[in-house]
């Protein structure tokens, strides 16, 4: 068995979120979803996530900061 690449979406709108979510799974890779920066963090610490796709303009912590967050560990 061929593990699938691991994707987090980010975004504060579900219906966004949720189809990127199922395009992400169309194409064969594992979708995590995240409705904040926060949940996304939780998420990254305790999966081994590939790939960010993140919206930028969210509230509390934005994209931006998420990523520099992720960076740290």
């Amino acid at each position: 068995m061929v593990n699938k690449a691991k994707v987090l979406v980010v975004d504060d709108e579900i219906d966004i979120r949720e189809i990127v979510g199922t395009l992400v799974t169309t194409f064969g890779f594992e979708a995590y979803l995240a409705e904040n920066g926060e949940h996304a963090l939780e998420i990254a610490k305790s999966a081994n996530i590939d790939l960010v796709i993140s919206d930028l303009m969210m509230p509390q912590l934005s994209g931006v900061m998420l990523l520099d967050e992720m960076r740290k560990f």
